[in-house]
């Protein structure tokens, strides 16, 4: 029986682990893909989940293909200080601002310092100047 129960938490931290994975690897193809485009801001609504330090933002966005498929964007309360929330927050659901790339409708979500897109110096002060 306690062979039984251990094999099955072991799976079932091994499909997290593989979700996670997945997810972080899809996020990171579209950021990739988006780098010196113009970028258009978008308000997406999403599902905040956090675990400790870490803040993970679900939502659905059609990508390329025209499918709608869910996407998480994970962020790190101490580094980054979590997504940029406009509006209210109600239970775990809020909007929160993001960018698109012009061939690319997956909207990247931004973080706090705005590092999670490449933005030199001067923009990052305009986004701060226009968010302020």
């Amino acid at each position: 029986m306690t062979t039984t129960v251990l094999i099955l938490l072991l799976l079932l931290v091994t499909w997290m682990s593989l979700g996670c994975f997945l997810r972080t690897h899809k996020m990171i193809k579209v950021i990739n893909e988006i780098n010196g485009q113009k970028l258009t801001p978008v308000i997406v609504p999403v599902k905040l989940v956090s675990y400790g330090k870490i803040i993970t933002a679900l939502y659905r966005a059609s990508n390329t293909q025209g499918i709608n498929a869910k996407y998480a964007a994970n962020f790190n309360k101490d580094s980054n200080g979590g997504p940029i929330i406009i509006g209210d927050k109600i239970r775990n659901k809020c909007n929160v601002l993001a960018v698109v790339g012009e061939s690319n409708s997956v909207p990247i979500l931004l973080d706090q310092e705005f590092m999670r897109c490449d933005f030199t110096y001067n923009e990052m002060q305009a986004l701060k100047e226009a968010l302020s």
